[in-house]
């Protein structure tokens, strides 16, 4: 034998430790090794040389808790000492928690750069009273104030010492206004273009998204985040309610995170708690049993959004048993509201309390293809299917069944804003299907807020027990809804009316209720296909080209005085009492009524 094949030889006698050697996610195959009869023999060499030294940097790059020095057996014994030592060890590298049993005594601090891959049988549970399993937090480094008020749009900010800043710096503008009491003061995230430190100002990289003024105290916060966070498999288990834990896992100032193939289940109040998070998505993850503490199964949010987390994605996860898949929230005495966010494609099964919804810290969601089955009426009284206390939000494709009490519900609460709701399908809503309006709580320090546009189209509604789309407004602090768009719904009602506009306090201006069918599947007496019911006026409604069936009227009014410069014109009533009621004749155009 000569040496070069000597050498060659010797070189895949060294590779046959590696074949087939498989450390979590990285495995080198037989055929890996394979050379073509075309190469040279130094071609095979060097080959074989460049797959040595790169199994050698791939373990290199892993750290395995159950291998030396860390060694866990995963026994149910305690391992959070080892664990955590080999997760400060991994920093920069990936981390591998094999299946197995693992007592957690004290929360896991997540570093900066770090994949952890568990098995997919990997069961991390607390023992005693433990708050979270992983946490993960930076740090606010500096705050300080802004010199003049701050309008939306504006990307130069004039701060009080701009020499604390630098290029890429993750900040917060904040002040503390709060539209409601028990939510956070306003703030955003934004990061740093450039700084002028003779002009003693900041450039933002994009514009704000909301005015902050200098009599609520407007600041700049520097964030120092935990960067880069990968988190897939494993069983996060909490001690259930009992225990009066808070959360399975916390994450509080993180810049890209993400958290897939896992299973939350059995914790108090929350699953999992994302806090001023820039970046990040929880996807394919499954949720059980997260408890409220003092009430039953199934009041807890399985992920809960607050103060100023911005683009993150919660996708293709199912919950059973939880109160809400998805909430966004914050804590009154923290600042930020969280904006442009998607929950899409998940499923949800016995939830109650409101499946996916928000609270009034918040803007610009997008809630698409999600199926919900069967809400529960809570003891707090709620079971809708969605409910939405923040504006700017696209809700459309979902699936909704047999919710105790709305299908979807839409509420403002101090901010003004809009709705679009379109191409849902919802069965079986026991009070209303859609539900939209301003919340009934007084404006704060005077200000007037107007939902600027509602827009509700191509919804399939069936059965709804009470109305099958009911706009309304509360208060005269919140003036006048206005650009109002009903178009092209599919309504069966048992309640009612299919349709519903109610101004009871302030009114609607500028409406179009056009191409809806309506159709009364319950008792006559008192049932209308549209109904307008103003204690205000409402001025420029059209109403044409609608298709009401049965019931007692198909289209009316309940006053004529405030029903002002509206047209009811092309419309189809039929199998009703009357057809068309309430309106003058100079608000008639040619309507059909059928017997």
């Amino acid at each position: 034998m000569n040496r070069r094949n000597f050498l060659v030889n010797f070189l895949f006698w060294i590779l046959s430790f590696f074949v087939g050697y498989k450390v979590a996610n990285i495995e080198i195959k037989s055929e890996d090794a394979s050379l073509s009869d075309n190469m040279t023999v130094q071609d095979k060499v060097d080959t074989l040389n460049q797959q040595i030294n790169d199994t050698t940097r791939k373990l290199d790059y892993i750290i395995n808790v159950k291998q030396p020095p860390y060694n866990v057996r995963g026994d149910a014994e305690d391992d959070t000492e080892a664990i955590q030592q080999a997760m400060y060890d991994a920093k920069g590298k990936e981390l591998v928690i094999p299946d197995g049993e693992y007592a957690i005594s004290s929360s896991l601090e997540i570093p900066d750069d770090i994949i952890i891959t568990m098995g997919s049988n990997a069961r991390l549970f607390t023992v005693g009273k433990l708050t979270n399993i992983f946490k993960c937090e930076g740090k606010v480094t500096g705050s300080y104030k802004v010199k003049r008020n701050l309008s939306v749009g504006e990307r130069t900010i004039p701060v009080s010492n701009a020499s604390a800043f630098s290029k890429g710096d993750l900040i917060m503008v904040r002040d503390d206004y709060k539209p409601d009491d028990i939510q956070p003061q306003k703030g955003e995230c934004h990061y740093i273009h450039s700084v002028n430190k003779n002009n003693k100002t900041i450039e933002l990289t994009e514009s704000l998204w909301d005015s902050y003024s200098t009599d609520f105290n407007a600041s700049v916060d520097i964030i120092n985040p935990i960067k880069n966070i990968r988190i897939t498999g494993g069983i996060i288990e909490g001690a259930g309610v009992d225990a009066g834990q808070n959360s399975g896992m916390l994450f509080k100032y993180v810049t890209n995170l993400e958290i897939s193939h896992t299973t939350v289940r059995n914790w108090a109040r929350r699953g999992i708690m994302i806090s001023t998070v820039v970046y990040g998505k929880v996807e394919k993850c499954t949720f059980e049993n997260i408890y409220d503490t003092g009430d039953r199964p199934g009041t807890g949010y399985s992920i809960e959004l607050s103060n100023a987390t911005q683009w993150f994605d919660t996708m293709h996860c199912f919950a059973k048993d939880v109160s809400k898949l998805w909430d966004v929230s914050g804590f009154s005495t923290d600042y930020g509201h969280t904006r442009f966010c998607k929950v899409a494609f998940n499923k949800i099964y016995g939830a109650n309390r409101g499946c996916i919804s928000t609270h009034a810290a918040g803007e610009h969601f997008s809630v698409f293809e999600n199926d919900i089955y069967g809400s529960r009426l809570s003891e707090k009284g709620q079971g809708h299917g969605m409910m939405f206390r923040t504006p700017n939000m696209k809700i459309y494709n979902n699936r909704i069944w047999d919710s105790v009490r709305h299908g979807i519900e839409c509420r403002s609460e101090g901010k003004a804003g809009s709705y679009e709701i379109y191409n849902n399908t919802i069965h079986f809503a026991q009070e209303h299907a859609i539900r939209v309006g301003m919340q009934e709580s007084p404006a704060k320090n005077g200000k007037s807020y107007v939902l600027d546009q509602v827009v509700i189209d191509g919804n399939n509604i069936i059965d709804s027990g009470g109305y099958g789309i009911y706009i309304y407004t509360f208060t005269e602090a919140y003036g006048k809804l206005s650009k109002l768009s009903i178009t092209n719904n599919m309504i069966s009602y048992l309640g009612t009316a299919g349709i519903i506009l109610a101004g009871e306090a302030s009114g609607i201006n500028h409406g179009l209720i056009s191409g809806n069918t309506a159709i009364n599947n319950g008792s006559i007496e008192g049932k209308v296909g549209i109904l307008i019911r103003p204690e205000s006026e409402m001025r420029g409604l059209l109403i044409s080209n609608n298709s009401c069936h049965g019931g007692e009227y198909g289209i009316q009014t309940t006053s004529q005085e405030l029903t002002i410069d509206c047209f009811v014109n092309g419309n189809l009533v039929e199998g009703t009492n009357v057809g068309v009621d309430g309106f003058a004749n100079e608000q008639m155009g040619l309507n059909k009524q059928i017997n």
